[in-house]
């Protein structure tokens, strides 16, 4: 279902690959459905984004999310449970902290963060969901 959804919104919402600012998203697969209507509706308002539909098959996966996030204007994280169990999640997480990015954090549900993602987000955006 997650493959299938991620397809459908390769097809529909531009995965932005030029060279002005735009938002990295990063989430945990899992929470597809609920994150792929919000980018949804930021594409039609005409935000860049570049978010995981953007990895070609063949690519090396690590090379290409660590090049997004390091041009990335903003990262915008999507928490959650599966979020906080998705080793890739996490090193984004620490990977746009290393580099100062600026950062927003969705909490997808009510959640307490583990003292190192606590710390990590302590400066960023935060929009309860």
């Amino acid at each position: 279902m997650v493959k299938r959804a991620m397809s459908e919104a390769k097809k529909q919402y531009r995965v932005y690959n030029g060279g002005e600012p735009y938002g990295f998203i990063s989430y945990a697969h899992k929470d597809a459905a609920r994150v792929l209507p919000v980018i949804a509706a930021l594409s039609r308002d005409r935000f860049r984004l570049w978010y995981d539909a953007g990895i070609e098959a063949g690519d090396n996966w690590p090379e290409v999310v660590a090049d997004h996030l390091r041009r990335a204007g903003t990262v915008v994280f999507f928490l959650s449970r599966r979020f906080l169990h998705s080793q890739n999640c996490v090193r984004e997480v620490h990977y746009a902290v290393d580099r100062r990015k600026p950062m927003i954090a969705v909490y997808l549900e009510p959640l307490e963060l583990p003292s190192d993602l606590a710390m990590q987000f302590s400066t960023a955006t935060v929009i309860q969901g």
